[in-house]
């Protein structure tokens, strides 16, 4: 089979085209609804531990444009010179004419973002499966609490994610050029790919994607010789792979302080960097506490499997069953090429995490370029599934365990609003079977929350700066929630108000009595105390005490 009729050929065939036509568009208009979504909910999402200083890097990264490279911040600002500052610097920019507050407007872009990754989800899934399972894969994906809560607030790997699978769904057009590439999917791809590295250098799996299929599609001519096989991996390379990291590489430059002091040296340093365990940020993992250095190995796949909502775990597995039990029929010995870029995507990820041990910490977050593509992986399982279903009876069934699953899980991430990132499956307990176990409301965010609150119920006539409050937790993104009355204090003997998280029990470490709590289903995630006379000066909230008192 070569690569022009592969051009031609659909992984499903089961749709008509007016059913095709219909799932179209039922996911626009799940695409409208969900961007109706972020213009109403984006205020009422709370900064995060993270937000205050990726801030200052986007300041500093238009500082160093501004000065022509004379402001060094930039390329030594704490260890985010190691990043690429796209996200970060529009949002600064946006940031001088947004008439909204400041963090409201890092939110909006970010959820912005974060749509563009939902209809990179759903062009994937149309890809590779027709218009019902891409409809299927962006509702799996609006779906996931860990997607659609962070969409709001994670500045790097939302992003990502979103360059990800926009990179993925390229790679996979290309499959079907690879005789005759056109200009653009190449011009697209090296785009995509700078985009990404001008996010993080993780993108650099990208190119290495693509030197896979290359070489995939290579030695599918193998048939035909060595010689043919190496012909066409030559005129591949020269056409496809080099051009697109000519163009990844300069996108990447402009984006990237850091990379144009040394185009390549700086990158393979920021590689070796990651790849070192540089930090020890104790993590909660089965109720006990374990360093992101030394985590166990199945770290990833469980957060994965129990952050899931149940019914897409059971579609990824109905997916992974069918595909190894359908994986030696002709039908899919031809299309393995077209699949490839989606499995490299899921595999190669897991693989490294599992087999080296990599540092982590705050659940799967750090891997949430995951979740896309394993919404397309969902997707694809649950059309095999009414596939294999001949039984009209069945097929219904299966129709209602899926309506009735998904209301379920979007009424619990109504529940968690804002918090949906909190969510756990069944397979824990929910939310309050993980309180303890395992890492809930990791990013502070509920302390905007409390500070509302609390600023709600202070004295409106209170003078500038007459009300001392201690913060465990990020003070500098709340300054724009609380009142001038408030004046954020060091230690808490100074303090009249404790405001925490209750991340690691920072709750716990300063007496007093508690006047509001921010909590879900139960589980807290901030609190407010009125301090008591004596106490001791507040620790870190990232650093976990050595005994709960």
């Amino acid at each position: 089979m070569d690569f022009a009729t592969t051009r031609r050929v659909r992984i499903s065939r089961s749709a008509r085209p007016d059913g095709e036509l219909l799932a179209n568009r039922l996911a626009i208009a799940v695409i409208i609804v969900l961007t109706a979504l972020v213009a109403v909910t984006f205020r009422h999402y709370g900064a995060t531990f993270d937000e205050a200083v990726q801030d200052d890097y986007g300041n500093y990264i238009l500082d160093w444009y501004r000065t022509r490279g004379a402001d060094r911040n930039a390329v030594s600002y704490l260890d985010l010179f190691y990043y690429g500052g796209l996200f970060d610097t529009v949002a600064a920019l946006l940031n001088k004419v947004s008439p909204f507050k400041h963090y409201e407007t890092r939110h909006l872009l970010n959820g912005v973002v974060g749509v563009l990754g939902l209809i990179g989800c759903w062009r994937l899934g149309c890809r590779l499966g027709g218009a019902v399972v891409g409809l299927l894969a962006l509702v799996a994906l609006a779906l996931m609490p860990s997607w659609y809560g962070m969409m709001f607030i994670n500045p790097k790997d939302i992003p990502f994610a979103t360059a990800m699978v926009w990179g993925t769904l390229v790679l996979t057009q290309l499959v079907c050029e690879l005789d005759a590439p056109r200009w653009r999917t190449v011009i697209a791809l090296g785009l995509v790919t700078g985009i990404a590295l001008g996010i993080r250098i993780g993108a650099i799996l990208l190119l290495a994607y693509l030197a896979c299929l290359l070489a995939a599609a290579a030695l599918q001519r193998g048939a035909a010789g060595w010689l043919p096989a190496l012909a066409a991996l030559m005129r591949m390379t020269a056409t496809i792979f080099v051009p697109v990291a000519i163009i990844g590489w300069a996108v990447m430059l402009v984006l990237w302080p850091y990379a144009q002091l040394d185009p390549i040296g700086n990158p393979l340093r920021t590689l070796l960097h990651f790849s070192e365990r540089s930090a020890d940020i104790p993590t909660l993992f089965f109720g006990a506490y374990v360093g992101s250095d030394y985590h166990p190995r199945l770290y990833l796949p469980v957060y994965l499997v129990i952050k899931l909502p149940g019914i897409l775990v059971a579609a990824i597995a109905a997916a992974i069953a069918m595909g190894i039990w359908r994986l030696c029929g002709r039908d899919w010995r031809d299309r393995w090429l077209q699949l490839l870029p989606l499995m490299l995507a899921i595999v190669v990820p897991l693989a490294y995490v599992i087999g080296t041990g990599a540092e982590l910490y705050d659940a799967e977050r750090h891997f949430l370029f995951l979740l896309p593509l394993l919404a397309v992986v969902a997707a694809l399982g649950t059309r095999e599934l009414f596939n294999a279903a001949h039984n009209p009876l069945l097929r219904s069934g299966l129709a209602l365990i899926l309506v009735v699953g998904g209301m379920a899980d979007l009424a619990e991430m109504v529940r968690l609003h804002p918090y949906e990132y909190a969510y756990f499956n069944s397979l824990v307990g929910d939310l309050a079977g993980a309180m303890e176990q395992f890492e809930t409301e990791y990013w502070g965010a509920a302390l905007t929350e409390a500070a509302d609150t609390l600023s709600a119920n202070l004295d409106p006539r209170a003078p500038a700066e007459s009300i001392p409050v201690m913060v465990c937790g990020e003070p500098i993104s709340l300054a724009e929630r609380l009142p001038r009355s408030v004046r954020i204090v060091e230690r808490a003997s100074e303090a009249l108000y404790y405001l925490s998280t209750t991340r690691n029990h920072c709750d716990a470490d300063v007496a007093g009595t508690e006047v509001l709590r921010i909590e879900r289903e139960g589980v807290p995630f901030a609190v407010v105390k009125k301090v008591a006379p004596t106490l001791a000066q507040v620790r870190d909230p990232l650093n976990p005490p050595t005994a709960r008192d």
